[in-house]
Parts: C-alpha cells; sequence; structure tokens
C-alpha cells in the first residue's frame, strides 16, 4: 500500500501526514498546489487516480470524471494562468485535459500513441512577470513526455487546440518523428 501525502509547515525542517483513509494509502507520482492557494492540491496516484483536496490534505476526493476506469495517474499539471485548466498524464492511457479544476476530464491525445505512458508534463513557452503581473503565452504548446522501452519520445501540441507532434531524442536531441 502507498504511504499518502505529506506536508511541511516549516521549509522541510518536519513532515506530517496530509492524509484521510483515501489519501492514506494512496501511491502518490505526482502533486500539484496551486499558486494562490496552497490549501488546494491535486495528486496523481497510481492507485485511485486524481484526488483532490480543498483543506490541505484534512479531506479527499476522487475528481476524474471522463478518466478511464482504474487510471494510473503519473503526472499533473496546471496550466498557467491558473483558470482551472489542468492536464493529467496516465499509465497506458495517454494525456487528458479538465477546464473545471480537475472534476471532469476529457482526452487530448489527437496524434498520440493512446497507449502512452505520460510520464512528465511541461508549459515552456509561459512567461509571468510578477512585477507587472502581465502574462505572456507566446503560443502557448503543451509537452509530454513518455516513458517507452525503447526511447523517450515527447509529444508537443502547437496551441491549445492543435494536434499533438511526437519527438524522440536521438542522442542529437529530439527530432520530429513523421
Amino acid at each position: 500500500s502507498g504511504m499518502g501525502v505529506y506536508r511541511s509547515v516549516d521549509g522541510g525542517a518536519s513532515w506530517a501526514p496530509a492524509n484521510d483513509s483515501l489519501s492514506a494509502t494512496a501511491h502518490v507520482q505526482d502533486l500539484l498546489i496551486h499558486p494562490g492557494n496552497p490549501n488546494r492540491v491535486w495528486a496523481a496516484t497510481s492507485t485511485h487516480g486524481v484526488l483532490i483536496t480543498a483543506d490541505g490534505g484534512g479531506s479527499w476526493a476522487v475528481g476524474g470524471r471522463g478518466l478511464p476506469p482504474n487510471a494510473r495517474a503519473m503526472a499533473i499539471a496546471g496550466r498557467p494562468p491558473w483558470q482551472g485548466e489542468l492536464f493529467v498524464g496516465l499509465d497506458r492511457a495517454g494525456l487528458y485535459r479538465s477546464t473545471d479544476w480537475g472534476e471532469s476530464w476529457r482526452p487530448f491525445m489527437a496524434g498520440m500513441n493512446p497507449n502512452a505512458v505520460v510520464s512528465d508534463i511541461y508549459y515552456p513557452n509561459y512567461v509571468y512577470d510578477e512585477l507587472t503581473n502581465n502574462n505572456t503565452q507566446t503560443p502557448n504548446p503543451v509537452l509530454a513526455l513518455i516513458d517507452h522501452s525503447n526511447y523517450r519520445p515527447i509529444y508537443q501540441s502547437q496551441s491549445i487546440n492543435q494536434a499533438i507532434k511526437s519527438f524522440k531524442d536521438d542522442e542529437k536531441g529530439f527530432i520530429p518523428q513523421d
């Protein structure tokens, strides 16, 4: 069984469980903490899919209407500037997108292997200027790192509405795959 989620309130000097009976057995793969509200957390788990808390871990609920049954969540990320758009990477089930803070999910895999193991999600072209509170998106692709037995391809969408293109590591860098 898993160990659940642990939380530190003193910069990592000490840790305490932040679990209820549901999350205490979770195999947590990734956490997403809302930057404006640290009590709001999403946990990608290989045992319960996506778990959500709004009270800093005192209580957790399964989020994820629309995810495959028994989904094994491996990675989770929120798209800046934090307006409810999240992505979750699944083990052998690809990438899913939510526009309601993780309450419901839809596949986001056009062009991606539907059996992909998504192990990381990244937004490379997002810039936030804290001095001016100015958000710049130029464009705003989504990158998904896929674990594969022979190579680790990267899938990239050029924008939120475009198909995902595959890149693979050829030891000289990532090159497009046709």
